[in-house]
């Protein structure tokens, strides 16, 4: 377990995170702003994301089911499928913080999150997951919504 520390897109991620913060409670939304989720990754690609984040023009690498955005899971054991071993044997997740905000149900179409129905029609979800009762994995759309936390070998 190793903790990253990349002040640039921290400062980033803290700025994203304070505008959906204020959004959600404009619209009175009640849900978590940010959760602790897991991203597996090959070991080659770490090096990138530990210098400049997550990017989601790679998307789609392993999968689109819910949209082309960058795909995170509650459990690890789900991210684990998408490691692979680097030269010394090792395979890498992260555990990152994710603004999941408000959410959607994605689907494979989606190239960013979708825009709100109602009164806030102008505005678009934060975020998309596989299920919406209790959903399993998040997908997002913005780079900054992303902080690398901590990397597992």
């Amino acid at each position: 377990l190793e903790r990253i520390q990349n002040i640039a897109l921290y400062k980033q991620f803290l700025a994203q995170e304070e505008k959906v913060k204020n959004k959600m409670a404009r619209a009175g939304v009640q849900n978590p702003v940010t959760r602790e989720l897991f991203h597996g990754t090959s070991t080659d690609v770490c090096a990138n994301i530990y210098k400049d984040g997550f990017d989601r023009s790679h998307a789609g690498r392993n999968a689109t089911l819910f949209g082309r955005g960058v795909y995170f899971a509650v459990q690890a054991r789900y991210s684990h499928d998408y490691t692979s071993p680097g030269t010394n044997g090792y395979r890498t997740m992260f555990l990152a913080k994710v603004i999941t905000g408000e959410y959607c149900q994605g689907d494979s179409s989606m190239k960013t999150a979708p825009t709100k129905t109602g009164v806030l029609k102008h505005e678009l979800y934060d975020s998309v997951v596989n299920q919406m009762n209790n959903p399993t994995m998040f997908v997002v759309f913005k780079d900054a919504s992303v902080y690398p936390d901590y990397v597992l070998t």
